[in-house]
This record gives C-alpha cells, sequence and structure tokens, in this order.
C-alpha cells in the first residue's frame, strides 16, 4: 500500500513538471516575436514613436495645416443641392416652419402677451427668408457652405491645442535634428548633429542611412464628417534618437529582464519536457497514474457521460493552457489556470488512456453503451409509450405547464396577447387542471386500496367508470382482485379435501390392516380349530388382498396426475371396447336388482388411445353404477358419434345422497357413501378423470337430484 502511494506522489510530480514544461514551451513559441528583438523595435514603442512623429507633422512642420484646409475647400453643386433639399424641399421646409411657430404664436396671442408672439414672428420670418435665400442664391449659400466648414476645421485644430502640452512633454523624451531636402528648413531640438555623439543614447536612427524620413498621410474628420488631409510629400535628412535620460529607459528596462526571464523559462521548460520524456521512457510514469479509489466510482458513470466529461476537462485544459501564457503580460491571474493544469492535466490523462483502451475491446464498448445514458433516455422514452394515452396526458401535461408559464411571462408586454393568455387558461389550463387533479385522486385511490389487498382486506370493488387509464387500471385490479378472492377460495377447499384426504386414506387403510393385525393375533392361539383357522387365513387374505388394490389404485392415481406415466397409443374401436367391459361385468350385472339399458351405433367408433387405460374407465364407471345405484332402478350407457367425437354417457339413479358439490367426487378417497360401509376405494373417478384428460378428453359430472351422471368425450379418427 505505502508503494502504491509512493507510486502515484510520483506520478503525479512527473505530471507536475510535464506540465509546466509544455505550459513553457507553448508560451515560448507564442510570445517568442516579443522577445526576439530590442525593446525600440516592439510594437509598443514604435506606436508611441507614430504618435510622436504625428504631431511632430501638426504642431511643429506643418504649422499652417488649417489655412491650407480651409484654402482647399470647394463647394460642389451636388453638395449645394444635398444641403438645399436635406430636410424636405422648399415648400415642405417652409410648411415645417410654419407649423413650429403656429401654436407659439397662437398661445403669446392668448395670453396676451403682443411683445412675445411679435418675437416669434420675427424668428419665423427670418427662418423662412433664411430657407427662401438657400434655394434662390447660389452666391448666398455657397458662401455659408464655405464658413460652416471653416468653423468645423476651427473647431478640429481647436481640438488640437488641448493635445500641444501633451507634445511639449513627449518630445522631451526624443532628440531630433531634421532638415527639409527640398526646402533646407530645419527642425531641431538640439543643436547640431554632434549632440547625438556627445549624449549617452539607447538608439539613433539616422536618415538617409536608414532611408529618408517620410510622414504618413493623415486624414482629420470634422463632426459633418468632412476629411481634413496632413499630407506632407517633402524627405526629410537628419537623426532621431532616445538618450538615456528619457521616461523610456524604466521601460527599457524592465523589457530587458523580462527577456532574459523568458529564454531562460524556455529553455528550463524544454529541458523539463526532455527530462519527463526519458524518465517515462525509463519508467513508465503514465502507466503509474489512477484514480485509485475513485476508480470503480468512475466506472460506473455512462460512457456518453463520461465522453461530455472528457470534452469538458479537454476544452478547459485547452483554455488553461492559453491562460498560463498570461504571464508574460505580468498579470497575477496565471497561477489560476496553471493551478488547473495540475490538478486537470493527469485526470485528462487518465480519461483519455481509459477511452483508448476500450478501443482495444469492442464487445466492452458494446455493452457500455447499452448501457450509456441516452439508450437509457431512449428505453424509458420508449417504455412511457407503451401505453400511448398514458404517454401522451403526460407530454401534454408538460407542454401546457410550460405554456402556461411561458405564456405569464409573455402577457407582460402586450394587452392583447393577455386576453389570448387568459383564454387559454380557461379553455384550456383549467380543465387540464382539473382532469390531472382526478387523476391523481383516482390513482391515490387505487394505491390505498391496492395496499389494503396486500394487507388481506377485501373491499369493494373500486369503480370503473369511463374509459380512462386510470379506469382501466381500477378495473384491473378488481379483476385481480376477483382472482385472488377465488385462489383464497381454492386453497381453503385445498386444505379441507387435503385434510379428508388424509382422514379418509388412514381410514381406508387402517380398516383392512386392523382385520389383518386381529386375525393374525387370533391365529396365534392353539386351541383354534382348523376349521376356524383356514376362514380366518382366508379373510386375511381377503384384506390383504384389498390393501393391495388400495394402495396400487393410489399409486397409479398419483402418477396419472403428476403426468408421469406413458401412454400406449392405439386405434382401439371404442364400441368393441365397451362391450368387451359390459361383458366382463355380466355376471355382476345379472345378481344386481339393476335395470341397464345400453345404447351404442352399429357401427365401429375409432380413436387412437391407449385400449387398456381406457377400459380402466369403462371398468370404473360401471363398478361405481353397480355399487352405488338404488335398488330396481335402470342405469343407461350409452356411446355416440358427434363433431369428431365419441360421447359416452353413464347414467343412473343414486343409492345415496351426493349433495351439489360436483368436483369433490373427483378428489381421491372421495365416495359416494359418506359413511364408507361399502367397499369402494374412493379412487376410481379420480383414475378415470386422470387418465381421460392424459388422452386430451373430457370427464365432466353432473346431479340433478339423485340422478347422477357421468359424460366422457374422447377425439376419434
Amino acid at each position: 500500500m505505502v508503494t502504491k502511494s509512493k507510486n502515484s506522489a510520483k506520478a503525479f510530480v512527473w505530471f507536475l513538471f510535464l506540465t509546466c514544461g509544455i505550459v513553457g514551451i507553448l508560451t515560448g513559441m507564442t510570445h517568442a516575436s516579443n522577445f526576439n528583438k530590442g525593446y525600440f523595435e516592439t510594437h509598443h514603442f514604435q506606436s508611441r514613436f507614430e504618435e510622436f512623429l504625428y504631431q511632430l507633422t501638426i504642431f511643429e512642420i506643418q504649422t499652417d495645416a488649417k489655412e491650407k484646409a480651409k484654402a482647399d475647400i470647394e463647394i460642389t453643386s451636388e453638395e449645394m443641392a444635398e444641403y438645399r433639399n436635406r430636410f424636405g424641399t422648399l415648400d415642405e421646409q417652409i410648411i415645417s416652419i410654419q407649423n413650429q411657430y403656429i401654436e407659439r404664436i397662437n398661445q403669446a396671442k392668448e395670453e396676451g402677451n403682443a411683445t412675445l408672439a411679435q418675437v416669434y414672428i420675427d424668428e419665423r420670418d427670418g427662418k423662412l427668408e433664411e430657407i427662401k435665400k438657400n434655394f434662390e442664391d447660389d452666391s448666398y449659400l455657397r458662401e455659408k457652405m464655405i464658413k460652416e466648414q471653416e468653423a468645423e476645421i476651427d473647431k478640429v485644430f481647436q481640438h488640437f491645442e488641448g493635445e500641444k502640452q501633451y507634445f511639449s512633454e513627449t518630445k522631451q523624451d526624443y532628440l531630433y535634428h531634421l532638415t527639409n531636402t527640398s526646402t533646407g528648413e530645419v527642425y531641431k531640438n538640439v543643436p547640431n548633429l554632434e549632440t547625438f555623439t556627445k549624449t549617452d543614447m539607447h538608439t539613433v536612427w539616422t536618415y538617409p542611412a536608414d532611408g529618408y524620413l517620410t510622414f504618413p498621410d493623415r486624414y482629420l474628420s470634422t463632426e459633418s464628417g468632412m476629411m481634413i488631409p496632413i499630407i506632407e510629400n517633402n524627405q526629410y535628412e537628419g537623426k532621431i534618437g532616445v538618450a538615456e535620460s528619457s521616461s523610456f529607459t524604466p521601460a527599457y528596462e524592465n523589457y530587458r529582464n523580462y527577456q532574459l526571464l523568458f529564454w531562460s523559462l524556455f529553455a528550463l521548460s524544454v529541458g523539463a519536457v526532455c527530462a519527463c520524456l526519458f524518465m517515462n521512457r525509463k519508467q513508465a510514469m503514465t502507466s503509474r497514474i489512477s484514480l485509485g479509489s475513485w476508480e470503480p466510482i468512475y466506472r460506473k458513470i455512462p460512457i456518453d457521460f463520461r465522453l461530455i466529461l472528457f470534452f469538458i476537462v479537454s476544452v478547459t485544459v485547452l483554455m488553461a493552457f492559453f491562460g498560463t501564457m498570461s504571464f508574460i503580460t505580468n498579470d497575477d491571474f496565471f497561477i489560476v489556470p496553471l493551478a488547473l493544469l495540475i490538478v486537470l492535466v493527469p485526470f485528462w490523462f487518465i480519461q483519455g488512456r481509459d477511452l483508448l483502451n476500450g478501443l482495444r475491446y469492442p464487445e466492452m464498448i458494446i455493452d457500455e453503451l447499452r448501457q450509456s445514458m441516452i439508450i437509457r433516455m431512449y428505453q424509458t422514452t420508449k417504455g412511457a409509450f407503451l401505453n400511448s394515452r398514458l404517454g401522451v396526458q403526460v407530454f401534454t401535461a408538460i407542454i401546457v405547464i410550460f405554456l402556461t408559464g411561458l405564456g405569464m411571462i409573455t402577457v407582460i408586454h402586450s394587452s392583447i396577447l393577455t386576453v389570448l393568455y387568459f383564454l387559454f387558461i380557461l379553455v384550456v389550463s383549467i380543465p387540464f387542471l382539473f382532469f390531472i387533479t382526478k387523476q391523481i385522486y383516482d390513482f391515490n385511490l387505487i394505491l390505498a386500496h391496492t395496499s389494503k389487498l396486500a394487507r388481506g382486506k377485501i373491499e369493494v370493488d373500486l369503480p370503473e367508470k369511463g374509459r380512462s387509464i386510470m379506469a382501466n387500471l381500477a378495473r384491473d385490479l378488481n379483476q385481480l382482485k376477483k382472482g385472488v378472492t377465488i385462489s383464497l377460495k381454492e386453497q381453503a377447499k385445498s386444505e379441507r379435501l387435503k385434510t379428508e384426504l388424509i382422514t379418509n386414506v388412514s381410514h381406508d387403510l387402517r380398516t383392512p390392516l386392523t382385520s389383518i393385525i386381529s386375525y393374525t393375533e387370533l391365529l396365534k392361539s392353539s386351541k383354534l380349530a382348523e376349521d376356524e383357522r383356514q376362514a380366518y387365513v382366508q379373510i386375511i387374505d381377503r384384506k390383504s388382498q384389498r390393501l393391495k388394490m388400495l394402495i396400487d389404485d393410489l399409486f397409479e392415481v398419483s402418477k396419472m396426475t403428476s403426468g408421469n406415466i406413458e401412454l400406449n397409443r392405439e386405434r382401439v374401436d371404442i364400441t368393441q371396447l365397451l362391450q368387451q367391459a359390459l361383458a366382463e361385468h355380466n355376471e355382476s350385472i345379472e345378481k344386481s336388482a339393476l335395470h341397464f339399458r345400453i345404447s351404442s351405433p352399429s357401427q365401429s367408433i375409432y380413436s387412437k388411445i391407449d385400449g387398456q387405460k381406457i377400459w380402466r374407465v369403462f371398468d370404473n364407471l360401471i363398478t361405481n353404477i353397480i355399487h352405488y345405484s338404488l335398488e330396481n332402478t335402470r342405469a343407461y350407457i350409452s356411446l355416440k358419434e358427434d363433431n369428431s367425437k365419441a360421447i359416452i354417457t353413464f347414467k343412473n339413479v343414486t343409492k345415496h345422497e351426493l349433495g351439489d358439490n360436483v368436483d369433490e367426487l373427483l378428489e381421491r378417497f372421495k365416495r359416494g357413501d359418506s359413511s364408507r360401509q361399502t367397499d369402494g376405494s374412493g379412487l376410481g373417478l379420480a383414475i378415470a378423470k386422470s387418465i381421460i384428460d392424459l388422452h386430451h378428453g373430457s370427464l365432466n359430472i353432473d346431479i340433478d337430484g339423485d340422478l347422477f351422471k357421468v359424460t366422457v368425450m374422447l377425439d376419434i379418427e
């Protein structure tokens, strides 16, 4: 654990040096142009130098610029036409002036101030006369426009008079001695050119060694947009220099210090990056960095969110890289982006490495894409529309709420929209609010009902009015509750039948077993006569056979109920099979006090069945008729074909009262003789029912008073 922590710390320090090195290299590449030359070649100084030359042109070289500008004024006919029609035609301007003064004049007259009214009238008439002269007298208009432009020129140069003091201070930073090559006129603030060699100078520009000095063309703009050219076409020779005593010296020294610092940091940055790359090659530092205990949490983030996070971190890292370059401008704020880089670069690297490693295992990427938030949202949205009505209602509710809120903001700026908004509230929002409230009420009612149902409290059915989603849900819940009620009844019935089954099995098995035990004890007596001994042995044998028959029948019905039995299906004549079963019981039928009525077709009825099993069904049903029919009554057995079905019916009048619960007669050990004084096992109908079910047929029992009817249906070929 300690070793792992040391490796992580070492990797973090490695990333720290690498980050700082990259920042230094990028900064050097970006700002190298600012530090690969002298201070007096930088943009900062050159802009101030150009400003000095511009002011030198205006205040010392072209001192007559204002007079030249006035002398160059020319008024064209197009300019005069534009001036005249600037505020409309002559008639339009006259009407406009009259409208401006008519109210003032009338008001002064109403107030009884005739003097003021006359002042307004004279002022109006003067303006009207001025406008008419503008349109009628070209000389007057031209002179007027020249005076206006001269006034604008005076205003512009008046503004420059305020900058003259600034120029007087600025030119002290420069030493200059310039001669006009055309006129020989000299402009200087030093006695002669030798001054430049006698004074300690930072730099000197020599003309024409550096080319003749020319001043760029400049234009001054008046308020009306008129351009005043300041053009100096002459060339100058001489020198301009910056002395070490000038105000530029601190900036010059500061620049040199920054220049040394800049290139030193650049060299250190290159060395740091090279050292980090060498160290990574030897010790694989990039593989040591990890999220540690945060790794499982990061892995749980969906892949699309991780991609978005990686993009955000990448943009932040890029912006922080540019932010760290601000230290060149002596801005302490660069510490903030540098700290961000130190924290984010390792995390950004881990993210990128994780995404690249994922590309090596497409199956993993596919699995993660399936778990992405976009897929989840798609599946959730799709699930929301499994019931399209519910999905539409929910999204309609969202839209109505949004429009209601948006309308509240919109109506502030429009009275017409206010009316439409309240109409929308009245027609849409309020009815929809009532509808949603009703749905919530129904839903809460269903929740409360479901909670009680889960606790076993069976209450009245929920209301099922309407065709809404909640009404359908209530309808389904009521149906479910009915199923639960039926299930509970079936469970209670099953428990009761299970108890009866145990009781009946115990009784039916214990009775012959008790007889066997009793007679076995009697056989142990030595005083027993031989004829009695033989009689007891016969009784034991008979009871043993009955016990064996009960156990065999019980196993057979259990196997049939569970389906753990194979049928030997063959094409069998059901008519002949029924006649064989009746023939087997012919002796019992003749001995009984019953009158059998047999009805069967003359032709054969074939079905693919297990002949032995179906014979057992017939045997059990005929035996039941013989044992449980009332004496001196008729018993009916019929066979017919109907709709590709063989229908065999057994009817008789019962000796004992059976009750109304027909289904219980099909249960194991359930007997028509509730006193259980007959020899039956109570398994006959259960076995018959199981056999017919295995043949995908049906065995139904009907009771009408004492009339007992069994109907068997089988598929035929």
